[in-house]
């Protein structure tokens, strides 16, 4: 889970923590970028509003960077307590 607040954060892991997902957690994009390089993730929940690179960005470079064969890129679901139309 990637989002610039904590409340939102501790929100999301025990959501996720209810279907017995192992969740980590990250603060900003470039926190995501080194955690999805190191690890093995399904799934990414990331903020679309960061500081520094936001989540579209990090998505976008999330997809493209190079995986070892047989591993794939992590689904990313995008999230936002943005409310109303642009």
């Amino acid at each position: 889970v990637v989002d610039d607040s904590d409340v939102a954060l501790r929100f999301m892991a025990r959501c996720l923590a209810r279907y017995g997902l192992g969740v980590q957690l990250a603060h900003s994009g470039e926190e995501a970028l080194q955690r999805v390089a190191s690890g093995r993730f399904e799934f990414v929940f990331m903020d679309v509003n960061m500081p520094g690179i936001d989540g579209y960005q990090t998505c976008k470079l999330i997809k493209k960077r190079p995986y070892p064969a047989g591993r794939r890129a992590p689904k990313v679901v995008m999230l936002t307590s943005r409310g109303g139309i642009d």
